[in-house]
């Protein structure tokens, strides 16, 4: 493999190209279906799945790109090291909001339809947060900082 680097991310790119084609092709399944069948659960269980797909092509986009830095940058030795620190990350609250994101999409789907809506606010608004806390707790680490290691506090 010319470069180095090409055989150990290759496999998450694909799985990023795959997830992000799947997600669109239930996305676009999810429009065709909701206006020609008229039946508006099927459709939003389609949606719902497209938005997990996109989610999936967002993590596995980032450990591709993640891949390529640690590779392109990085000694071996040195990369064995960055992995014990990054398997240190604090604890956060963000899986938990995603379960309840979950509980209200479902709710939603068999009930009533607001609380679909309060749902998916919900999913986006998790997804944000576990984002941005994940990219803070990655950017302490990357500068040294050894308060990167400890819980963040108030989450």
């Amino acid at each position: 493999v010319a470069g180095g680097h090409h055989g150990t991310d290759e496999p998450v790119k694909v799985a990023s190209r795959i997830t992000f084609g799947l997600g669109l092709f239930l996305f676009v399944d999810s429009l065709i279906y909701f206006f020609t069948a008229y039946e508006r659960t099927g459709a939003a269980l389609l949606f719902i799945v497209s938005l997990a797909l996109f989610y999936l092509t967002l993590v596995t986009r980032g450990a591709a790109k993640g891949a390529e830095e640690l590779s392109e940058e990085e000694t071996p030795s040195a990369s064995e090291e960055k992995a014990e620190e990054e398997a240190v990350v604090g604890p956060t609250i963000w899986p938990f909001g995603f379960s309840v994101a979950a509980i209200g999409l479902v709710l939603g789907v068999v009930l009533s339809h607001w609380l679909l809506v309060l749902g998916g606010i919900f999913f986006a608004a998790s997804a944000l947060g576990w984002f941005t806390d994940i990219r803070r707790q990655h950017a302490h680490m990357d500068h040294g900082d050894p308060a990167a290691h400890r819980p963040v506090e108030g989450v």
